[in-house]
């Protein structure tokens, strides 16, 4: 049986944060100095009422799709209601739960979590008794306020989530995220020529290197097109056999063909690195952690209505130092990996770490060097590190707590209530 341990996803309503929400309805705004979702005032004035009385008003938080999510388990909401005088609420916070498709409410007649009418919202006690049936990995948190008021407005600072994981940090960050992206997304291009005999395909198996193909970008006849203005057209790919499909051209003439190929990226401290001879390839040189970082408020998540809970504790904030070492068989296809190693790290500076669906920046160390000598081996290489900042781990699993919901002073007549 899989041993599963808890894990954190948190949706702060802050400035900073204001990615992390998919939608503001008209009657809903976050507060870029109180940090809080609250009401809209009628007529934008700053901090002041009246505030609109509609039923239906509510904010979104972006869909997450922890992929090591295997069940949600918790709920919680840091929020505020207005009281009357007479201590009845005179603003309420209300909830539904997406899964990408659909909103949808737990029905307690059903027992199931159905898709919602306008009208249909839980209380946050509803959905944190019953979060552990949601059906879908993926979730978004639909949040509703409202008051009956005009003169006072609900707030919501934070949302937590709690949900059961077979996470391991260090190969979310470096092997499910990191890695795969730069599979996923490095597509350099480079050239092949030929001479045509009058063939009507071209065989791309006969590469000096054994390029992972994935796509032709351009096919050119450099005879009748030096300055390559005028792609061929009617040429075709199969990316199985590695056939490429051209017009018949005159005997004797040269054919550019620039095609798209698919580095691989593999790492050396594991077993991939048998994999280093198939090159052109991106290895990972080595994984260090640096700038260890205590976090001192040890989030929690606790069900307000029976007082059970966890705590995070032991937990702390580190950079990760990622070494890559990019070789080819030639230097010009050295040149273009570099050029697409340096145009994906130019639009890219938020590594997702895909297991948490949480976001983490990271930063070039040095510049690009792809000046290199080939080595002995006919190999051209070069070198740059990548640092993941700010990177999160929990080392041991989040403990059990029980809230206080009320404590006795004996000796006395006095009782004090903890808000929770």
């Amino acid at each position: 049986m899989a041993r599963y341990r808890k894990m954190l996803k948190c949706f702060s309503f802050e400035e900073q944060f204001r990615r992390d929400m998919a939608e503001l309805n008209a009657g809903v705004r976050l507060h870029p100095k109180r940090n809080r979702l609250e009401l809209t005032p009628i007529g934008g004035v700053v901090n002041e009422g009246p505030y609109p009385t509609d039923p239906d008003l509510h904010a979104r938080t972006r869909l997450t799709t922890p992929e090591a999510c295997r069940k949600w388990s918790g709920f919680f909401a840091i929020l505020k209601n207005a009281k009357g005088s007479d201590g009845a609420l005179l603003t309420d916070v209300r909830f539904r739960l997406n899964d990408g498709v659909n909103d949808r409410y737990w029905n307690g007649g059903a027992n199931a979590w159905v898709i919602a009418a306008p009208n249909n919202w839980n209380t946050e006690q509803e959905v944190a008794d019953n979060i552990g049936a949601w059906p879908s990995q993926s979730l978004q948190v639909v949040i509703n306020l409202t008051t009956t008021n005009e003169s006072v407005t609900p707030f919501v600072e934070e949302i937590r989530l709690l949900y059961d994981t077979d996470l391991v940090f260090l190969e979310d960050y470096v092997v499910r995220s990191f890695i795969a992206d730069l599979r996923e997304n490095l597509r350099p291009v480079s050239v092949m020529k030929v001479d045509s005999t009058g063939q009507t395909t071209i065989d791309l198996n006969a590469l000096q290197a054994p390029f992972d193909v994935v796509g032709i970008d351009a096919v050119y006849n450099d005879t009748q097109d030096p300055t390559h203005f005028a792609p061929l057209a009617g040429t075709a790919y199969d990316v199985n056999t590695k056939l490429l499909s051209i017009p018949t051209q005159p005997n004797g003439e040269r054919i550019t063909v620039q095609f798209i190929w698919r580095p691989n990226v593999v790492i050396r401290q594991s077993q991939d690195f048998v994999e280093i001879g198939k090159i052109p390839v991106i290895v990972v040189d080595d994984t260090t952690i640096l700038n260890e970082r205590v976090i001192r408020n040890r989030p929690y998540v606790i069900n307000k209505g029976t007082g059970d809970g966890f705590v995070f504790e032991e937990g702390f904030q580190a950079d990760i130092r990622l070494p890559l070492l990019y070789m080819t068989g030639g230097g010009r296809d050295l040149h273009a990996l570099a050029e697409e190693l340096a145009h994906y790290f130019a639009i890219t500076n938020l590594l997702r770490a895909r297991g948490q669906d949480d976001f983490f920046p990271y930063r070039i160390e040095g510049s690009f060097n792809d000046s290199s000598t080939p080595s002995q081996k006919e190999l051209h290489s070069a070198r740059l590190t990548v640092h993941v900042q700010n990177a999160v781990f929990y080392p041991e699993d989040a403990r059990p707590i029980t809230g206080v919901l009320r404590f006795s002073v004996t000796g006395g007549n006095t009782t004090f209530m903890v808000a929770t």
